[in-house]
């Protein structure tokens, strides 16, 4: 049995945190003066979407920093935060009404337009991560929690506080959107949250 060993993995965050750009002035100097502390951290988002060609932004006026929806506060996180993302987990939902994002279980099969969409998360214009949806997609349903579910990421990223974020999806051509229900993805960061 391998016991947590809290002095490696400190220095595990820090020497990723080291190694990210982008960090702000105030979380630099932080980090700098040692007041740094580095939290388990899941953060959500959940968005009706509307499956079409071309590329949609998953971040707007209607997913800032709402209990059950958001995390995220538009395309900003504060500047005394960055967080780490070691995995990621995907769902995919459906209702016959809009605004539902908080209430659904997001349990359901993808269907094509979506499976096939590519997830793309900038910032500043710099791609920290970009994949086919239907890679983060766990087809086995054995699962004994949400945990079990998540991606996990063969290379960690880090998205930095007080820069501009984009979380992008890019639907391929043909692409269309269910004609009786309306349509929802849930998209869970999991990792750590670096802050004073």
């Amino acid at each position: 049995m391998k016991i947590f060993n809290l002095p490696e993995h400190k220095n595990s965050v820090l020497q990723l945190l080291g190694a990210a750009t982008n960090l702000s002035a105030q979380f630099t100097k932080d980090l700098n003066a040692g007041n740094i502390r580095a939290v388990n951290n899941n953060s959500i988002l959940r968005k009706e979407i509307v499956p079409s060609p071309g590329q949609k932004q998953l971040i707007d006026e209607e997913t800032k920093k709402i209990v059950g929806i958001s995390d995220f506060t538009e395309e900003v996180l504060p500047p005394s935060e960055v967080l780490i993302v070691t995995g990621i987990r995907i769902g995919y939902a459906t209702h016959t009404d809009s605004k539902k994002a908080a209430v659904l279980s997001y349990n359901e099969a993808f269907p094509p337009s979506v499976r096939n969409a590519v997830l793309r998360i900038r910032q500043e214009e710099d791609v920290k991560y970009t994949t086919s949806l239907s890679e983060l997609i766990n087809v086995n349903k054995d699962f004994a929690n949400l945990a079990d579910e998540i991606f996990k990421l063969k290379v960690p990223f880090t998205l930095s506080g007080g820069s501009n974020i984009k979380f992008e999806l890019d639907y391929p051509k043909g692409a269309e959107s269910l004609k009786d229900k309306k349509e929802y993805l849930e998209i869970v960061f999991s990792g750590y949250k670096a802050t004073r």
